[in-house]
């Protein structure tokens, strides 16, 4: 007898089931008809990883609202209106032929519905109406009613009182209602359809074109009603009709946001149209999509619910990243900024460092940080930018000439195409990686300055991200106009305390400051009155009345918001500053080292506009003139400035004035008979002797206006061009070229400015001796 083993049924089955298991699935995986491999595959490279700690995150699952599909509502049919005051009773049938129409409205009206009405003169004729069967009492009356139309009548009814009239009047005599159809008078009326969910302008292109003329009054897209005229079965038939439409359209709707990881949602858009064929196919319509930038997301809209699915799987299908990880060159217009700075501001962002130095290095190797100097021989050959010439001689050495820094000229060429700044990125030459944003690792962005466009290299969520910043920092800039005027008082008797104590007797606002760059005695401290008029005139109209007034310049500068303003009206003079004798050459040449300084009337003023509506200002003002040097014997003229740098806030369209810099000025002149005036004792009594000595105190006047867009820029142009219109009418009355129109009164003050020659200071009424 055999022993028996139940264990070994069990190991026998389990074996079955794990060979059938694996051969429907090698199957299942292959598909029907695939044959099976020879040897096992060669690896290949994958596409994309999405194994290990660089894996993309697991996908959000989409947001699904699901709509009623509901577009359109199913209404009842119109039935007939019951006349108010009608007996209640069987139905009533009708046989006239061209009978007379007052007769057959006191056989219907009176006789069978039993109503109380009242018939116009104006209505005469025959009427026919024949039934084949009985009718309700609700249709009996509109029956009648639509006989009546066709000859030009109508019947109008309200609380149980009808009129025939003719239908030219019917409108005027017609009554308001606004009760529900149940409850709605029979005949001609006037009814107010209100309209709960659409809009009664887009429902008005639908439903107009199947009314009669005249049947629709208003269609009021503020109340979001319709008034209509007509009878009670056109009314009940244009109520049905427009409930069928006026359904919740948003309730009907279904929605479904995708949270994408590889593809920018206006690319993905564009792909899934092609793909549905939405543009001129069969589904045209029926979905539509709306890109979210902000969330890297694509909202998918359907008329339909059960399409949503389906787009959804394409969506899986088509956001999944590329060969190079989904990464694309993106090309972004610069509208209002500069590409170079927003590619330094973008680089620092996603932590690649050195885009700042890149850009410095090429600066400097294009000369832009060479200085103002210049070497010369004693032939006074001179050059500019930096670099120094002579006759076969070179700069001393300790020579202010300085020539540009070779390291950018040394620099590989770029790789990027002509005209583009590629900024300094990880990896590359000048920067390097630094902490950033861990959403942003591997983004490059390369500026285009000849373009003024931005290549960005990432993937789309990554661009949705900056493109985000972007559209922030390349907002329009505000900008400021700076209505500025540079003065210069005399200080007489009636002034001698400076202009600051003549102001605290006129009605300003004043604060005091001590303005730091200003050279002033301790005496005659800075000042800054802030005035409340705009105008400077009424300032300087003051102050001409008890002395002279000179305005050396009235510019007007357009700045934009934190940018600086530079105005300059003068002369670069030579300055030497360094002189040795060249031991090169046998002649000895003095080789002399020369700057240029400038001179005149130089302005310099960036604004700083707040949320208050204020502007900060920062004032740089130089008013510079050229004397002869009397201190010393050396060649070179003597500079007189004198500088105001300040910072002050201003309202939009507020005056500041700075002032306080008082310059003492003495001169001594002769005149008389050559030689006869030398003579000591006598000669005084051929000839005089002259000294002269004035004081004159510099104003600034600054007036900032903000302009915040286009419209404000036109009314400030405008403004400038009527100011120049009356300037040249000035100048013809003052002997200029001659004007058509007529020449106003000048002014009291001059407000032209100057030519480009420093100021001379006229002398005081000398004093003889």
């Amino acid at each position: 007898m055999n022993p028996v083993r139940p264990s070994a049924p069990p190991r026998l089955l389990l074996a079955a089931c794990l060979a059938l298991f694996g051969c429907s699935e090698s199957a299942a995986t292959r598909g029907p008809g695939t044959p099976l491999p020879s040897s096992p595959p060669a690896a290949t490279a994958p596409v994309s990883s999405v194994i290990g700690p660089n894996a993309p995150p697991p996908r959000m699952p989409a947001q699904t609202v699901t709509g009623t599909g509901q577009l359109v509502r199913q209404t009842r049919p119109v039935s007939g209106v019951t006349p108010a005051g009608a007996d209640a009773g069987e139905p009533v049938e009708m046989n006239f032929v061209n009978a007379d129409v007052r007769s057959v409205l006191d056989a219907v009206l009176g006789g069978m519905l039993g109503l109380n009405y009242t018939i116009d003169p104006k209505v005469q004729g025959q009427v026919t109406i024949r039934t084949t069967r009985p009718l309700a009492r609700g249709q009996a009356l509109a029956a009648v009613d639509a006989a009546l139309r066709t000859q030009g009548f109508a019947i109008v009814g309200g609380d149980g009182f009808y009129q025939v009239v003719p239908a030219a009047d019917a409108a005027g005599q017609a009554p308001v209602q606004t009760t529900s159809a149940a409850e709605r008078t029979a005949g001609f009326s006037t009814a107010i359809v209100p309209i709960r969910h659409v809009s009664v302008a887009e429902l008005d292109k639908i439903v107009h074109p199947l009314t009669r003329q005249g049947f629709i009054q208003l269609a009021d897209a503020g109340r979001n009603i319709f008034i209509v005229n007509g009878t009670a079965h056109e009314i009940e038939s244009f109520t049905q009709l427009v409930a069928s439409f006026d359904v919740d359209w948003l309730a009907g709707l279904s929605f479904s946001l995708h949270t994408l990881q590889s593809v920018e949602p206006a690319r993905l858009e564009a792909e899934l149209r092609r793909v549905l064929q939405l543009d001129g196919g069969p589904l045209q319509g029926m979905i539509d999509f709306v890109p979210i930038n902000r969330l890297n997301a694509l909202l998918v809209v359907a008329k339909r619910p059960e399409l949503l699915p389906t787009v959804g799987t394409w969506i899986d299908r088509l956001d999944r990243p590329g060969p190079d990880g989904g990464k694309v060159v993106h090309f972004y217009e610069v509208q209002n900024g500069s590409a170079v700075e927003l590619a330094n501001a973008l680089n620092r962002l996603v932590g690649r460092a050195g885009a700042e130095q890149q850009q410095a290095t090429e600066q400097q190797g294009r000369g832009r940080a060479g200085g103002r100097s210049a070497t010369t021989t004693a032939a006074m050959t001179t050059s500019r930018g930096g670099l120094s010439t002579g006759a076969g001689t070179s700069p001393p050495s300790g020579s202010a000439a300085t020539g540009a820094s070779g390291s950018a000229a040394s620099a590989p060429p770029s790789p990027v195409a002509s005209g583009a700044t590629l900024p300094a990125s990880g990896g590359g030459e000048g920067g390097g990686e630094e902490d950033g944003l861990s959403e942003l690792k591997g983004v490059r962005v390369v500026a285009d300055e000849r373009r003024n466009a931005l290549l960005i290299f990432g993937s789309g969520a990554q661009y949705a991200l900056l493109e985000q910043v972007l559209t922030r920092l390349d907002a329009p800039r505000e900008q400021v106009l700076i209505e500025a005027t540079i003065a210069e008082v005399t200080l007489n008797d009636q002034l001698n305390f400076g202009v600051q104590w003549f102001l605290d007797r006129g009605s300003s606002t004043a604060g005091f400051s001590n303005t730091t760059g200003a050279t002033v005695g301790a005496s005659y401290p800075n000042f800054n009155y802030t005035f409340l008029t705009p105008n400077t005139r009424v300032v300087l109209n003051a102050l001409s009345s008890v002395t002279d007034v000179q305005v050396l310049s009235a510019p007007r500068l357009m700045v934009l918001n934190n940018e600086t303003a530079r105005l300059q009206v003068g002369d670069e003079v030579p300055v030497v500053v360094q002189s040795a004798t060249s031991t090169l050459t046998s002649d000895s040449a003095v080789v002399n080292s020369v700057e240029y300084h400038d001179t005149g009337v130089i302005l310099e003023v960036t604004p700083r506009i707040n949320r208050s509506g204020a502007v900060v200002l920062d004032v740089n003002q130089e008013v510079s003139t050229v004397t002869n040097t009397t201190t010393s014997g050396i060649d070179s003229p003597t500079i007189q400035q004198r500088k105001i740098t300040s910072v002050v806030n201003v309202q939009d369209g507020e005056t500041v004035a700075l002032g306080g810099l008082i310059s003492d000025t003495s001169s001594r002149n002769g005149a008389g008979i050559p030689y006869l005036r030398d003579i000591p004792v006598l000669g005084k009594l051929f000839g005089t002797d002259g000294h002269t000595k004035g004081r004159t105190e510099l104003l600034v006047f600054l007036r900032p206006v903000i302009v915040r867009d286009a419209t404000r820029a036109r009314e400030v142009t405008d403004a400038l061009r009527a100011s120049m219109s009356r300037l040249e009418i000035f100048a013809g009355a003052t002997g200029g070229a001659p004007v058509p129109t007529p020449a106003v009164v000048p002014p009291p003050v001059q407000t032209m400015p100057l030519p480009a020659t420093p100021p001379s200071h006229e002398p005081a009424a000398p004093t003889g001796r």
